[in-house]
């Protein structure tokens, strides 16, 4: 057997490759024959894989996955950008036998992180061995995307240097201070990736015929398996919601770009599938929802607004009753926040704010005070975080120092108007 890593995570995963190769998948692509939404079926299912992996590395604290990682190339990113491009022209229906395989493979990724992070070594082994195969069919992938230079840059990878990147990735691996047992666990785990490739690959059967529907991956391959809309006119007005929420609130692309759009829409797609059920679990979800984004930064004023806004928009595509549940959340949430601070306390606050800085445009200064307030009702109303989670964006060594002054004091002054001090917010 090779003795170096490198050569035996080749050994491991090449005879499963091969079978791989063989599959009618990339007969189809290899002919230039597979249609648009079956290439965009693969992009899908390898962004979900490659999103997971990213993240399970990145916050991984061990020592040698820190250490390949620093020598891996992304390959999300171009994942990304290639489903951007075909999402620009509307998204397509996704086929779930093969997101289901990919939803898998990730599962087993998110649990080697959490039980055995040395196994992340075999999966990104094979994730960036994928870009020494994808050179092989750059033409073949551009041609059956489109024909143009987009949709494709996941198989482009890194040009030229892709495959001195690949090698500099194994040199490191091959110097990495594992044991015989990290080694040999990094090796199976590297087999256990390309088995979850070939299921994934197997279900892109060109000449199957899916019965596809739109499913939380169609929006954003970091979304999960949860509930959409079954209909094309709700889904079409869901994704409305989810654009004019973001035009009213650039904050969402300021902070996190294209991947605050993908989540916005997963978001709202979800959120128009709970005019299915009553009144109360309406309620509990998105009071749940609601708590999960306030500490991550997105205070419960966003969500209370895309309510609002959703409903609007349903109710125009898709006339029924039951979307006045959304906007009764909304307005319960609205109630909870004028509950802590009152809209003339908030007006107060806010233009005081908007007056002691000259930093952005007026318009800019009072989207920024609504938030701000909206976090300090957050976490007054017992959502722990919530204020230090937008601060993180909106105060910090970018910024003038007299804008982050004034973060301060408007925060200060909204904790006094709501009885409660910061409480290290």
């Amino acid at each position: 057997m090779t003795a170096s890593l490198s050569g035996r995570l080749r050994d491991a995963v090449l005879p499963i490759h091969r079978r791989i190769d063989a599959l009618p998948f990339f007969a189809a692509l290899a002919g230039r024959t597979l249609s648009v939404e079956r290439y965009v079926d693969q992009i899908r299912a390898m962004a979900i894989v490659a999103t997971t992996l990213e993240r399970a590395v990145s916050e991984s604290p061990a020592p040698s996955v820190q250490r390949a990682r620093s020598a891996a190339a992304s390959r999300a990113s171009l994942l990304l950008d290639d489903l951007t491009f075909f999402d620009r022209r509307g998204p397509l229906p996704d086929d779930p036998a093969p997101r289901a395989a990919a939803l898998d493979l990730a599962s087993e990724i998110m649990l080697a992180a959490t039980e055995r992070p040395v196994r992340l070594l075999g999966h990104l082994y094979v994730s960036q061995g994928m870009t020494i195969g994808n050179i092989v069919h750059r033409a073949d992938a551009s041609a059956c995307a489109g024909g143009g230079p987009l949709g494709a840059t996941w198989y482009r990878g890194h040009g030229e240097e892709t495959g001195p990147r690949f090698r500099s990735f194994c040199s490191v691996l091959d110097d990495l201070a594992l044991g015989e047992e990290g080694r040999q666990e990094a090796v199976a785990s590297a087999a256990s990736a390309v088995a979850g490739l070939e299921r994934i690959h197997a279900a892109l059967d060109p000449h199957a015929q899916p019965s596809r529907r739109f499913l939380a991956t169609t929006f954003n391959p970091e979304a999960g398996d949860h509930g959409v809309p079954a209909g094309a006119a709700e889904t079409a007005a869901a994704l409305r919601a989810g654009e004019r929420c973001l035009e009213e609130f650039p904050y969402f692309l300021e902070r996190w770009g294209e991947r605050g759009r993908r989540y916005t829409r997963s978001d709202v797609a979800w959120l128009a599938s709970l005019g299915e059920l009553s009144t109360d679990d309406v309620g509990h979800q998105v009071r749940w929802l609601a708590g999960l984004l306030a500490r991550r930064g997105m205070p419960s004023l966003l969500l209370e607004r895309q309510l609002l806004i959703l409903e609007e928009e349903l109710s125009a595509a898709a006339p029924s009753s039951r979307w006045s549940l959304l906007g009764d959340a909304a307005r319960g949430l609205s109630a909870r926040r004028l509950g802590v601070l009152s809209g003339a306390v908030t007006e107060q606050i806010a233009g005081a704010f908007v007056d002691s800085t000259e930093n952005g445009s007026m318009a800019e200064r009072h989207r920024v005070a609504r938030l701000l307030l909206s976090a300090v009702a957050d976490e007054w109303a017992g959502i722990p975080g919530a204020v230090a989670a937008l601060t993180a964006w909106y105060r910090n060594d970018r910024l003038p120092a007299s804008w982050n002054e004034s973060v301060d004091v408007l925060v200060r002054e909204a904790f006094a108007a709501a009885g409660r001090k910061p409480s290290g917010a």
